[in-house]
């Protein structure tokens, strides 16, 4: 099967018959697949974003006239979405900072005033009341001390293989199981 091309007359007719009637009866008025249309008329909207035109009145008419609230959502949408977020590692003394503030302020005084979604400090809180009644057996403590924890597992990892030269990787690691640090097989390795 062949690719098919179009030229730019083509394109700019089909991209305007679909402003005025929609790309899936456009596409098939012109017979291009409604979805190249569509992705036209995106690629024209990101190449001239002050130039958008406002929806027509039959594409309104699908869903109801657009209130102010959400055509300004949408706007910050699009504006969050083209950042990208990276996600950030707390401290455990930085945790534990956050818990003290959100048990004297609330979480959302405490959230506002670190810089840290209370998404996070719920979930800290509920994880720090699992850990005090004994339920919960996870390797990260929410507020643990702040050494290097890497450094402090590999230490233990080459004290073993020390002690016993002639365990394999596999071994190690499950000799750390035995004293309750699960490590992966890489790390030994």
């Amino acid at each position: 099967m062949s690719k098919r091309v179009y030229t730019p007359s083509q394109r700019e007719q089909a991209r305007v018959r679909a402003e005025e009637i929609g790309p899936a009866a456009a596409g098939r008025e012109l017979g291009i697949p409604p979805g190249t249309i569509a992705y036209w008329q995106n690629q024209t909207r990101q190449s001239a974003p002050s130039e958008r035109k406002p929806l027509t009145r039959s594409r309104r008419s699908t869903r109801g006239s657009l209130s102010s609230a959400e055509s300004a959502s949408s706007a910050v949408a699009r504006q969050l979405g083209s950042e990208k977020r990276i996600a950030r590692y707390y401290s455990p003394s930085e945790r534990a900072r956050a818990l003290e503030l959100a048990a004297k302020e609330g979480v959302t005084a405490a959230a506002n005033q670190l810089s840290i979604s209370r998404f996070s400090i719920y979930d800290w809180r509920r994880r720090t009341r699992l850990q005090a009644s004994g339920k919960h057996a996870g390797n990260v403590s929410v507020a643990a001390r702040d050494e290097d924890q890497a450094g402090l597992r590999d230490r233990r990892i080459l004290t073993e293989w020390r002690a016993h030269p002639g365990l394999g990787p596999s071994q190690v690691r499950n000799q750390m199981r035995r004293q309750g640090l699960k490590v992966s097989l890489h790390t030994v390795r």
